[in-house]
């Protein structure tokens, strides 16, 4: 049996992608995966990102680190940079082999190892984590103007809705409480079927298989803020009250250079909509800064739109050019200074909405999932229905139990960042 370390960059569709690669293996019975990555690995996966530039630099560093330390080893390098440009990583040294979307069923063969499988199908993952991300599709033909991802992931695939549940009976049998559903362009999920499906019915056929299970949205597109989803959200109780919906640019003019299919005040209908079914929702939200032609006005008027909005967390990327997108064409007119500085405006107005909104928890009761790991302190940690992080005192037999805590101090944090310390009830 060999070692395998693994390695991921990137969303959470790189994580289930991942994990999907470790099955591959396993049921090959050709390797074990070190999770632990205490072994002398024989070989390790670096599973990529290349939405930013800085994502391909943190890959090559790794690459290069990893060969440093096992000269031995086999680097086996996939995922969206290892598409995007094959050859440029094939070129490295240090990189054994590249196996690109299409070759990740085979990769015992690409390795040259034993494979037991008798048919090359999809696998059912196994989840080290306390959230369990369940992949309901893949690719988007979106076509913002500054986004590589349909180029490298491709059209929109989704899966049956079999295999959904397959995918979601095997992590309940495994113990965990908490699906998160993901994938490239959930927003588009089924559209490709012979009889379109939408991603409500994915919903609602896990909550009637198991009625007690979480279900976490991961990041959803506005236009996905559809009135049978909304409807959903709020008949189903064990969804939880946290989205991720980008925004990207709040001037019109801006979004419509991005080929961003809404204007802002399509955008601000569908969250109020949201946010009256569950009042205390969470939401986050994506912001790009710096993008070609945005001026100093149009900064200023995506800063304003993020006050008034009821967002409550904020995610913002210096504009970072990405070869064969529309955009990477198109002048650059924002500094670099500039665009840290525009970074820093919006992530002090985000830093100021997220403590507003934690700060309407203090001193209630809530329920909390406690996670698998202590933090280094040894404390216990978990995440609310709202997805507040809340450390506690316990025992390890809370570790994926749902406790109630009460929320009693609100502390901060240069690595871990707002979060609360509770006692549990």
């Amino acid at each position: 049996m060999k070692n395998v370390h693994t390695y991921t960059f990137g969303c959470k569709v790189n994580f289930f992608d991942t994990t999907q690669l470790e099955a591959i293996l396993r049921d090959a019975g050709s390797a074990k995966i070190d999770a632990a990555k205490i072994s002398k690995p024989d070989a390790v996966v670096v599973n990529t990102c290349t939405v930013t530039e800085n994502a391909d630099k943190q890959a090559n560093q790794l690459i290069r680190k990893i060969k440093r330390e096992h000269p031995e080893t086999k680097i086996v390098v996939t995922g969206c940079y290892a598409q995007a440009n094959g050859d440029e990583i094939a070129s490295m040294p240090e990189v054994d082999h590249v196996v690109s979307f299409s070759e990740q069923m085979q990769l015992p063969s690409a390795l040259g190892w034993e494979d037991k499988r008798t048919s090359l199908t999809l696998p059912i993952v196994k989840s080290n984590r306390t959230r369990a991300n369940v992949k309901i599709q893949d690719g988007c033909k979106a076509y913002c103007s500054y986004c590589i991802l349909p180029y490298v992931r491709g059209k929109s695939q989704s899966v049956s809705l079999e295999h959904i549940l397959q995918q979601v009976d095997g992590f309940v049998g495994d113990g965990h409480q908490e699906v998160v559903i993901t994938g490239t362009h959930i927003a588009g999920y089924g559209r490709d079927f012979p009889k379109r499906k939408r991603l409500s019915d994915v919903l609602y056929a896990i909550y009637n298989q198991h009625p007690s299970l979480w279900i976490r949205i991961s990041s959803l597109e506005p236009v996905g803020l559809t009135p049978d989803f909304i409807k959903a959200v709020s008949e189903i109780p064990t969804i939880r009250p946290h989205f991720h919906i980008p925004l990207q640019s709040g001037h019109d003019d801006v979004l419509k250079s991005m080929n961003r299919k809404y204007k802002t005040k399509h955008y601000q209908e569908r969250i109020e909509k949201l946010v009256s079914t569950q009042p205390h929702v969470n939401i986050g939200t994506d912001v790009i800064v710096g993008y070609p032609g945005e001026t100093k006005e149009q900064f200023l008027a995506t800063c304003e739109f993020v006050k008034k909005m009821p967002i409550t967390y904020l995610h913002v990327f210096p504009y970072s050019s990405r070869p064969g997108t529309k955009s990477a064409s198109m002048q650059e007119t924002v500094s670099i200074n500039e665009k840290k500085k525009r970074v820093r405006t919006l992530m002090d107005i985000g830093k100021a909405k997220k403590q507003a909104f934690m700060q309407r928890f203090h001193q209630q009761i809530v329920p909390v999932m406690i996670e698998k790991n202590r933090t280094s302190l040894g404390w216990l940690k978990g995440i609310t229905p709202h997805y507040i992080s809340v450390h506690v005192q316990g025992n390890d037999r809370l570790m994926q139990q749902e406790v109630d805590v009460e929320l009693v101090h609100l502390c901060t944090d240069q690595t871990l960042g707002l979060y609360y310390q509770g006692r549990v009830v």
